[in-house]
């Protein structure tokens, strides 16, 4: 590896590392590629000592949430000792090195994944590599009441569904919120439940809120009915409200 020397030139240093080949299958087998391109992995510990700050990160990491960075969870009955413990994929740091040098590490003890792993890393590494870089990030899909948070009361009734089990057994209180987006001038509708607000609708209207609330409250109702007829579940309010 070339470094840069204060006389002016270059001096060459070598070194060892744990790596992941990150070519093709199909190009190794048929050698179609200069060079091998390898991904350094190091201990997760040895990894954060450079860089403390991913430290509160480890789980966006996990999730796939960091591009330059994957994990690789630890395997305590590994036959290799480093693998042994968790590790940290450096994507951002690949390379290439030499068919010789890769031949000289197939002559050891190695591992590797297995679908689909393989595949899960692949994934990883080629989001890393398709990302697009805008100039101006995009603004964040934020919303805030509107009207100084005012809401209009509407009162659903049994005969705003349809007849038979379909229908509540009570009417029922619902608040309308008009919505604006922080960032741009969409607006939307939003109506919860009064009794419960985790039950809402959304629409470009108020009509269409509400009954986007009716479809959700209906669908609900018939998925805790089948949970409660397979897995015995506690019975919900909801069940008892369309009954």
């Amino acid at each position: 590896m070339p470094s840069d020397d204060s006389a002016g030139g270059y001096r060459i240093e070598e070194y060892t590392a744990d790596v992941i080949v990150a070519t093709q299958s199909c190009d190794l087998e048929q050698a179609k590629v200069s060079q091998v391109e390898v991904i350094p992995v190091y201990s997760l510990a040895d990894w954060l000592r450079e860089q403390p700050f991913f430290y509160n990160q480890l789980d966006s990491i996990r999730r796939g949430h960091v591009p330059g960075a994957y994990l690789l969870p630890a395997w305590p009955e590994a036959p290799i000792e480093t693998a042994c413990r968790t590790r940290i994929v450096a994507i951002d740091e690949k390379h290439g090195i030499s068919w010789r040098d890769l031949e000289g590490a197939c002559r050891g003890p190695r591992l590797g994944l297995r679908s689909p792993y393989i595949e899960h890393f692949g994934q990883a590494v080629a989001r890393f590599y398709l990302r697009v870089g805008l100039p101006e990030d995009m603004p964040p899909v934020e919303w805030k009441a509107a009207d100084d948070g005012r809401r209009e009361r509407v009162i659903l009734s049994p005969g705003d569904f349809a007849a038979g089990p379909a229908a509540p057994a009570a009417p029922l209180p619902v608040s309308i919120y008009r919505l604006m987006m922080a960032a741009g001038p969409d607006v939307l509708y939003r109506a919860a439940l009064d009794r419960d607000a985790s039950f809402f609708g959304v629409g470009g209207t108020p009509e269409d809120a509400v009954v986007s609330l009716k479809q959700l409250l209906l669908a609900r109702r018939d998925e805790l009915a089948r949970r409660i007829v397979s897995e015995g579940q506690r019975r919900h309010w909801l069940l008892d409200l369309f009954p």
